[in-house]
Formats: structure tokens, sequence, C-alpha cells
């Protein structure tokens, strides 16, 4: 598929937000279960190139809230994605200070109990609750998730790009879902796009790949539409 200058400079202009360093609390032992599967780094490089992603994200391990309040005062971070327990401070007041001064940083709570599910809720600090399964893609789609929603009105309106509206209320189905719905829609692209192209044009176009926003319920997804 040839690529005219004017197309790749359409393609520029998309997905201008890029989550390039996330900040992940997790006690040692929720740590070490996130990395049964291999090094969380090495994975999410692995999963990036395997989708012909551009470069992932630089993962940042604190082992507890205040540790990681610290690390916030001291630079910058696109997302955090933090476990139940982190230390003496709960989830909600440790994503309600790191809001303080970074109202819209996104926060992530991710659990891998899942009996513990209907004790947690979003708000009061907190912007979504994944469920971990072992299935360490799901830190690629959350890393995406958060990329589109925050690109898509700019995407739509430079590059008529289109949106795929997923409304589930089941964090264990989304938390499953979402994983196989960015690869599936990653290998369409690259399928669509051919062979044709550098890497780097390549790259470009993916941006203009459909975009993905998650709503838990009919209200909120008809205030997206």
């Amino acid at each position: 598929m040839a690529v005219g200058i004017s197309d790749l400079q359409s393609f520029e202009r998309l997905t201008p937000f890029r989550v390039r360093d996330v900040l992940l609390v997790a006690s040692p032992f929720d740590h070490y279960l996130l990395e049964e599967s291999g090094y969380l780094a090495e994975i999410m490089r692995r999963e990036y190139t395997d989708l012909n992603l551009s470069q992932a994200p630089r993962i940042i391990h604190s082992h507890d809230a205040d540790d990681a309040l610290e690390l916030l005062a001291n630079r910058d971070f696109d997302l955090i994605i933090t476990m139940v327990r982190v230390g003496t401070m709960d989830p909600y007041a440790f994503g309600r200070r790191a809001k303080r001064d970074n109202p819209d940083l996104p926060v992530i709570m991710l659990s891998h109990n899942t009996r513990e599910l209907a004790t947690l809720h979003t708000g009061d600090g907190i912007d979504r609750i994944f469920v971990w399964t072992g299935d360490s893609r799901i830190l690629l789609s959350i890393c995406k998730l958060i990329e589109d929603e925050k690109n898509a009105e700019n995407d739509v309106e430079n590059g008529d790009v289109q949106v795929i509206l997923l409304v589930e209320d089941s964090r264990r189905f989304y938390s499953a879902y979402l994983p196989l719905l960015y690869s599936q829609l990653v290998n369409q692209t690259t399928r669509l796009m051919g062979e044709g192209g550098n890497l780097y044009e390549r790259l470009l176009r993916l941006r203009a790949r459909a975009k993905i926003m998650l709503a838990s319920d009919y209200p909120t997804a008809k205030s997206i539409i």
C-alpha cells in the first residue's frame, strides 16, 4: 500500500498521547506474582514487538504507597497501576494523594483476588479496576486503553478513526477480553496494511487503527457516543 507525504503527515497527528512511563505500586509478594511468567519489562517489550507496536513503556516498581508518592514528587509518570495492598496506606488514599497534584493522571487498580472484587469500587482516587488472571497482556491492554481514551477525540477529528465501544460491567470479563481484542485488532490492522513501506511508515499507520473505549454501563456509553 503506497503512502503519500500527506498521508504520513495525517498519521503523525494521530495518537498524540503516549504512555511512556508507568509507576507500578506493588508489595514484594504481589510483584513476585506479577513476574511469575517472567521479568515484566521484558514481557512488555516482547508483547510490543510481537504486535509490531512502537517502544514499550518503562515500568518503575515501587514497593509501597509512601515510596510511590516520593517518586511522584520527583518525576513524571503517564500512568499508575496499583495493587490493592500497598503498605500502611489504603489504595484509595494513595489514589487521592497521587491525583492531588496530578488530577489527570490515570490511577488503575489491579487485583489478583477475585473474592475481594465486590468490596472494590472506582472513584475516590481510582479510575478503573482490572483483574490479574496471570495473562501479562493485561498490562499492555491497560496502557493501550488509557491511550485510546485520551486520544479518541483527536484521532476521530483529525483522522476519521473508528471507535469500538465495549460496554461491560464484569471486571473479570473485560480484563480477560481486552487483551484478546487488542491482539486481534492490531493483527488485523497489520494484515490490511500489507508489507509495503518501511518500519516508520507501518508504525504511523498503526496509529489509525480503531480506538477502544470501555464503559461499565449504558448511561456512560451514551455519554461517550
